[in-house]
């Protein structure tokens, strides 16, 4: 609910939301969810830009280490089942583990946004123009939050194959 992602935005950004986006209101709706977090469109009042605020859902640290414990387990028992009714040796706990890197990375905005910088620059030079990145305003994102520029456009899933 709103009143979670207001605390969350809150605390890390150390303000009222009034204070840094217009558009805010009593309770506005995301414009785009997922397990992780969800995403706000407002307008940074520092110069009219239309952002995307991402927002990380609360407690999903303690959510994921939950989740990624009990598949460990399970991992444990399946690697001893498997490896004693037959002769594969794949370490399914240490592949959970790799994955599970992969996941807690997830969980921190500043590293997503230092890898979306790394990948539009990437791209710029690559793609000569033809595929945009967002650009990160480092400034207002923190572990729990991402801030980027707003861009209007097609959603990828939306696009015909030869676009894609």
């Amino acid at each position: 609910p709103w009143s979670l992602a207001q605390v969350t935005l809150e605390e890390e950004l150390g303000c009222d939301l009034q204070e840094v986006f217009e558009g805010v209101g009593d309770a506005p709706v995301p414009v785009a969810a997922a397990s992780l977090g969800q995403v706000y469109r407002w307008t940074r009042r520092s110069d009219g830009c239309t952002v995307a605020v991402k927002v990380q859902r609360p407690d999903m640290a303690v959510a994921v280490a939950l989740d990624i414990y009990i598949l460990r387990r399970l991992a444990c028992a399946v690697r001893f089942v498997i490896q004693q009714m037959t002769q594969n040796r794949t370490d399914h706990v240490m592949l959970l583990d790799a994955w599970a890197r992969g996941t807690y990375a997830e969980l921190d905005y500043k590293a997503e946004a230092r890898n979306q910088e790394h990948f539009r620059r990437a791209l710029e030079q690559r793609m000569g123009g033809r595929v945009y990145v967002p650009q990160v305003d480092h400034n207002l994102s923190t572990k729990r939050v991402l801030v980027t520029e707003w861009v209007d456009g097609p959603r990828l899933a939306d696009c015909p194959p030869d676009v894609v």
